[in-house]
């Protein structure tokens, strides 16, 4: 077959002298006569059904339904039936028994100190029966802290079997690649593990600490200015103040801004056993603004007493007594 070009590629040609007009080619019948040409290959054109539509999620599984291929004997698809004796990974996940323990690692080269407690937490993975021991990063500690033991499963001292939670309890050592812990507590959720089962984990027990860890805890409320000033740090601040020009602070006037109107009031009795005495009530007030104080006395009604309450007008009121200054209730 011979195609022709110019006017016969759509016309078409049976010899010289016969020439027959054809109907002009649509798109459809175009591509297919071009792919023939290019390939030598017709084009195969699928046949879409009009009826056809994407299957969901809810259809195959109506279909495999229908077949019987995903249901149990209970009507139960296989993917969604929960075991009667669930697995260990199944009926502990995301479950970590955590214990708070401490080893003692030996020092070299330093005067104040020969050795040192190192805290840790031992975490024990109940879903595969691993375990993993971490200690928590102090700053400028100078020593690799962090993970201590990737989790894995470790075996016990001896070799026969691996660590489990009957190994671990407060107040007891473990050993652990030749290391010895001493487990001090343990968290809410693994005491509360353990009183389930009725198994007695012991008592928490404060965690040990050496002569490093209280100077660095003092170090640090030190720098957060938590500590309060000596005598000599502070006359050395007010006598900086002075000396740039700052005028000077009268503490008397200071508290009185602070401290105007604020009166504690508190309510009192004294019990005088002598000849003629009575139990007698007083009222006591104590004023912030300048450190004085006032006793009036209560009265009740028809007690027979003179109507003046002031049994000790306002003034300061030394703790101890500096002489034979007569105050009221003292004997003559």
């Amino acid at each position: 077959m011979k195609l022709g070009t110019g006017d016969n590629f759509f016309r078409g040609s049976r010899g010289p002298g016969k020439k027959k007009d054809l109907a002009p080619m649509d798109s459809e019948s175009f591509k297919q006569l071009s792919e023939l040409v290019k390939t030598g290959f017709p084009v195969r054109t699928a046949v879409v059904d009009p009826n056809y539509r994407h299957k969901t999620k809810l259809d195959i599984e109506e279909d495999r339904i229908a077949c019987g291929q995903s249901l149990t004997a209970a009507g139960v698809p296989k993917n969604m039936v929960h075991p009667r004796n669930s697995p260990a990974w199944l009926k502990h996940d995301k479950q970590v028994l955590r214990f708070y323990a401490h080893f003692q690692e030996s020092v070299s080269e330093r005067p104040d100190e020969n050795s040192r407690f190192r805290h840790v937490e031992i975490m024990y993975h109940m879903e595969d029966g691993s375990l993993k021991i971490t200690e928590p990063k102090i700053e400028n500690s100078g020593i690799p802290q962090g993970t201590l033991l990737k989790r894995h499963r470790c075996p016990l001292d001896d070799g026969m079997g691996f660590l489990g939670p009957d190994d671990i309890r407060c107040g007891q050592e473990i050993t652990i690649y030749k290391r010895t812990y001493y487990v001090s507590g343990c968290d809410r959720f693994t005491r509360w593990f353990f009183e389930e089962n009725g198994i007695d984990v012991g008592e928490d027990e404060p965690q040990r600490e050496d002569h490093w860890a209280r100077s660095y805890r003092f170090k640090k409320l030190a720098e957060k200015g938590s500590l309060p000033l000596s005598r000599s740090a502070y006359e050395a601040k007010q006598l900086t103040k002075y000396s740039v020009g700052q005028t000077i602070a009268d503490k008397k006037f200071t508290q009185f801004l602070l401290n105007d109107r604020k009166v504690l009031r508190f309510k009192a009795f004294w019990d005088d056993t002598t000849l003629y005495g009575a139990r007698a009530y007083f009222v006591i007030h104590y004023y912030l603004a300048d450190n004085t104080l006032e006793i009036n006395e209560a009265h009740c009604r028809n007690s027979g007493r003179d109507n003046y309450p002031v049994f000790m007008k306002r003034s300061p009121l030394y703790k101890a007594n500096g002489g034979n200054v007569p105050v009221p209730g003292m004997l003559a």
